[in-house]
């Protein structure tokens, strides 16, 4: 996900429900989804970007960890129930 700025990524999020690790521009919007490290990377470059791929295309098991860990954060902080909990009580404030 290389976009330049991002509100909400959604490619991002279905990759997640997927299973899959991001990689993604260290931008707003990418670095509130993804946790680097974790549930994918983030760079600064375009060369971190390249290598971050290269790394999970070379590491099978670091792949599927961080895609187990992008498929819990897709349950827990971006299901359809939480968005909705999280926003019913934003407007009840």
């Amino acid at each position: 996900h290389i976009s330049l700025w991002e509100g909400m990524p959604l490619g991002i999020l279905e990759a997640f429900a997927c299973g899959k690790p991001a990689v993604a521009n260290n931008v707003i919007g990418n670095r509130d989804a993804v946790r680097h490290g974790v549930t994918g990377f983030l760079g600064d470059t375009d060369e971190e970007v390249v290598q971050s791929l290269a790394r999970l295309i070379g590491d099978t098991g670091l792949r599927r960890e961080m895609g187990r860990a992008a498929r819990t954060e897709a349950e827990d902080r971006f299901s359809v129930q939480r968005v909705a909990r999280d926003l019913k009580a934003l407007y009840l404030e």
